[in-house]
């Protein structure tokens, strides 16, 4: 079962990237035969330059979404607080008119990471959850810092783990095990690429954690992140 749900994945994503590159390679190939085989004003040439090279920055982006997805991407850590980091996720516009509240440690946590993605990825989890609840739903961010001397039963080096639990209209089984894969959406055409999720898991994998999504009795989904993180004291560099 799990080698054909791979297999699925891996098909899903073959056909994504082949409709992109067709995509893409038509609009450069038809571009540039329209300068090869007719003489055309300056400005209509400037025009049609404009239009391969918004096709090429596309591909440029499509090899930086597979770069990200296998866990090659380039990262620039710097040292800031991931907690100061959640409250501020926590009260972007995206999520208002919804019940936020959050349970993170009292003192400054200070982490060496990419600084960018890492807010990338939280942004990510909260459009996601966004998407799926409606105004007066509840969202829950948490962070527990796992220290050497508390480590999880399941024996994670020391770390901090995150997770955003919402209260909205959940996802089926089917959805959960697909929602990390590539290109894979429930959201309208054009409304979604698919790569949400699976840019996120990319980071994390790459940054030696994991990335679950799992059910709420109640109803509703949680993600929940595990990072392998150096323990800086709190509040000191």
């Amino acid at each position: 079962m799990a080698q054909s749900n791979k297999s699925a994945a891996l098909r899903r994503m073959a056909g994504g990237l082949a409709h992109e590159l067709n995509n893409l390679f038509t609009a450069i190939s038809g571009n540039l035969q329209l300068i090869e085989y007719k003489p055309l004003p300056h400005e209509m040439v400037l025009e049609i330059v404009a239009d391969v090279l918004r096709a090429t920055a596309r591909g440029v982006a499509l090899a930086q979404k597979l770069q990200a997805y296998s866990g090659h991407q380039e990262l620039r850590p710097e040292l800031f607080d991931l907690g100061a980091m959640v409250l501020e996720v926590s009260r972007l516009p995206l999520l208002e008119g919804l019940d936020v509240s959050l349970s993170l440690p009292p003192d400054p946590y200070l982490v060496f990471f990419d600084r960018a993605r890492i807010y990338s990825l939280l942004t990510e989890i909260a459009a996601n959850a966004s998407a799926a609840t409606r105004a007066g739903d509840s969202i829950v961010w948490a962070m527990r810092v796992v220290d050497a001397a508390g480590l999880d039963t399941d024996g994670a080096a020391p770390g901090v783990r995150l997770s955003l639990c919402d209260s909205g209209r959940g996802m089926t089984p089917e959805v959960l095990q697909n929602a990390p894969d590539p290109m894979f959406t429930t959201k309208p055409p054009r409304a979604s690429t698919g790569w949400g999720l699976s840019l996120a898991e990319g980071l994390v994998v790459q940054l030696g954690g994991n990335l679950t999504l799992a059910p709420q009795q109640e109803g509703g989904t949680c993600v929940e992140i595990y990072l392998p993180t150096p323990i800086f004291m709190p509040g000191r560099t």
